[in-house]
Formats: structure tokens, C-alpha cells, sequence
């Protein structure tokens, strides 16, 4: 039986869902190493003539597209080298073919056939992307949360599908149950691939061998999600704290102005019962109830519209009661919002979010110059 009985507990333990979004992350990492250290590789001129007026020919180097069972699926590339003036292509157009098989490469004028095997990429792949990464993150120009989120969330899967290789049988698979799953529970792992009618979509071990060296590259990527995290939460915090001050600042003239009025509103009513309210709460009080009381003896009241259950009054203004209470409520509302604006704005001119900002990005910037993982300018990615 293929399928791998396992606990809820367990598949959480795999990160089983982050795994398969880090996946197609951990392949193209491979291939880029791949293609970058054969992108020099020279071929056989191979000169086609095409219906639309144009030849072209094989360019330098090979390219991966995907991994099978730890092997490459891999490409030439083709380039546009003639054509007509009526042509939308344009001459060095690039193009890539379908996979090839078994490429016969020119090295040293002797043809030899080409090794398919991924795992010599695998390490250099991992902190190529690593390093790319770090650098677009420490070069930007100014924060950019979306980009450090996300670099954030793709490590983290990066590494759940590279633990998974070390921990689930070679050739292994991973079925969802659901269409959109959300748990790691909706997911069953096989220890080698089937289909079934009842899975939404599946996939497959990429073939990694789990060496020592690629568990020392997997601690370097965990070393590095944490210096990012402590990166991404200053970042984040400076920019919220800066936004929030901004916004107060904006606001602030409103939120007073509103208060005045309240406070004003409020003491209008106070002059209007020369001073004492609670007296005149409870004149305002007892005027409606004698207004109540005689409705309520109206003779023949049943004539009039909902007599029977008594008469209604549309009072020219709410009980002074009611009025005192919502201003008071108004003005205790208001005087919290303008010290909240009030501290807003001085929490945006502390220095304090910014020396953390400014001492996490050097740590992440130490880190990565540590470890080598900064392209240099002039350097290829």
C-alpha cells in the first residue's frame, strides 16, 4: 500500500501545505545554478530556416526548465540572427526549445554527453537565491513590506520542502483532497506516485539527496529567516508608528475641533440651566411627565390615531438627560482620541523605532556579508 498512514500531528510537524507552495521555489533555485554555470557552453551550429523569413540559430549555454527524479529537464536556446523588416521579431530574440535529450556538447572540439544529475546544483542553487534575495532586500531603496513578506513566507516554505526530501521516502507524493486545501490534514502522502480520481492535484519528491552539506545550507537559510524576521518586524513597526504619526497630524485639527464643539454644546446647556444641570434634569424630567399624565386622560382618546393603546408624543427634542449624557460621552470620546493623535505623533519623532530599524537592517546586512550572501555590483546573478 503506498499511502503513509500518519497523524494530524505529524503532517503539522512536516508542514506539509508550506511545503508544496516552496516546491516550484526550491526547483527554479536549482536550475538557475544550472544554467548559469553552463550558459557558456558551446554547440554545434545549428542554422533553421523558418516560413516566416528569418533564421535563426543554437545559442550559448544550456537552460533547465524542471526536475524529474533528480534529474534536469533541459533546453537550448535558439536566437533570431536575420530577418526581414516586415518581421515583429527582432534580431537577438531569444527563444527556447522543447527538453532535448542527452544534449551532445562541444568541449575541447570533443562532443561529449552531457551528466542531468541535480544534486551538484542543489547547494549552489539554494544560496544563489538565498543571496539574490538578501541583496534585492538590502538595496531597496525604500521598505517595501509586500517584498520582505513575501521573501519571508517563500524561505520558510523553501526549507519545509527541503526537510520533507530528508524525511519522506525517495519518489514520495503528496496528494491534496481538497481543491483550495487549508490544513496540513488535507493532504495524504504516498511513498511513491499514483493516480487517483478523488486527488485535486499532486505532486512528487524533486529527487534531493539530504547531504551533510545541504544540511548546513538548510541551518544557514533557517539563520537567515531569522535575522530577516527581526529585520521585517523593525521595518514594519517604523513604518506603522510613521504612518500612524502622519495620519494624527492630518487629523488632529479635526478631533479638536469636534471636541470644542461638544465642550461647547455641553456648556450652552449649562448656561441655560443657570449652572445647576441636575435640577434641571429633573424640571425637564418632570414636565414630560405631566405632559404623559394628561395625554393619558384625554377623554374619547380612543378616536384618535392609536388610542387604544395609548397616545404617542413626538417630542420637539430629546430629554435633557439624554442630550447631557451624549455630549459628556462625546467629549470623554474625543479627549481620548486627541491624546491618542497627541501620542501618535510623538512616538513618529522618537528615534527609537528608527536606531532598532537602522541596527536589525545592519545585522541582516552583517549576516549576509558574513556568509557571503551579497552580489556584488558588477557580479552575475
Amino acid at each position: 500500500m503506498a499511502t503513509i498512514r500518519m497523524s494530524k500531528v505529524r503532517k503539522n510537524e512536516l508542514k506539509i501545505m508550506k511545503a508544496v507552495r516552496g516546491k516550484s521555489y526550491v526547483i527554479k533555485a536549482i536550475c538557475d545554478a544550472f544554467s548559469e554555470a553552463h550558459k557558456d557552453v558551446k554547440h554545434e551550429p545549428d542554422t533553421k530556416y523558418s516560413y516566416g523569413n528569418y533564421i535563426i540559430d543554437v545559442a550559448d549555454g544550456l537552460v533547465a526548465s524542471t526536475i524529474y527524479g533528480g534529474a534536469f529537464n533541459v533546453n537550448k536556446r535558439y536566437v533570431y540572427i536575420q530577418t526581414s523588416e516586415a518581421m515583429r521579431y527582432k534580431i537577438g530574440r531569444q527563444y527556447t526549445t522543447s527538453s532535448v535529450t542527452n544534449p551532445v556538447i562541444s568541449q575541447a572540439d570533443e562532443p561529449v554527453r552531457y551528466k542531468y544529475e541535480c544534486n551538484d546544483y542543489v547547494v549552489d542553487g539554494l544560496k544563489g537565491w538565498l543571496a539574490k534575495a538578501l541583496t534585492d532586500l538590502t538595496t531597496m531603496d525604500k521598505f517595501n513590506h509586500s517584498v520582505s513578506h513575501d521573501t519571508l513566507t517563500t524561505i520558510e516554505n523553501m526549507i519545509a520542502w527541503i526537510e520533507l526530501e530528508g524525511q519522506l521516502p525517495t519518489g514520495f507524493q503528496i496528494a491534496s483532497k481538497r481543491k483550495y486545501p487549508r490544513f496540513d490534514s488535507e493532504f495524504v502522502v504516498r511513498s511513491k506516485p499514483q493516480r487517483k480520481n478523488s486527488d485535486y492535484s499532486r505532486t512528487t519528491a524533486i529527487g534531493i539527496e539530504y547531504t551533510n552539506e545541504l544540511r548546513e545550507t538548510v541551518k544557514l537559510m533557517k539563520s537567515a529567516l531569522d535575522a530577516l524576521s527581526a529585520f521585517n518586524k523593525a521595518a514594519t513597526n517604523l513604518s506603522s508608528i510613521t504612518s500612524n504619526g502622519h495620519y494624527a497630524e492630518r487629523d488632529l485639527a479635526s478631533y479638536k475641533s469636534s471636541l470644542d464643539k461638544y465642550k461647547a454644546d455641553l456648556e450652552s446647556l449649562k448656561v441655560k440651566a443657570d449652572g445647576d444641570l441636575d435640577a434641571a434634569i429633573k424640571k425637564d424630567d418632570a414636565d414630560r411627565l405631566e405632559i404623559n399624565e394628561y395625554l393619558s386622560n384625554v377623554p374619547n382618546s380612543h378616536l384618535l390615531l392609536d388610542g387604544s393603546r395609548g397616545l404617542s408624543v413626538n417630542w420637539s427634542e430629546q430629554t435633557l438627560a439624554y442630550r447631557v449624557k451624549g455630549l459628556q460621552g462625546q467629549i470623554e470620546n474625543y479627549t481620548r482620541y486627541v491624546k491618542q493623535k497627541k501620542l501618535a505623533i510623538q512616538r513618529a519623532k522618537s528615534t527609537v523605532p528608527v536606531l532598532d530599524y537602522e541596527l536589525n537592517f545592519q545585522k541582516l546586512k552583517e549576516f549576509a556579508m558574513l556568509h557571503d550572501l551579497l552580489v556584488q555590483d558588477g557580479e552575475e546573478e
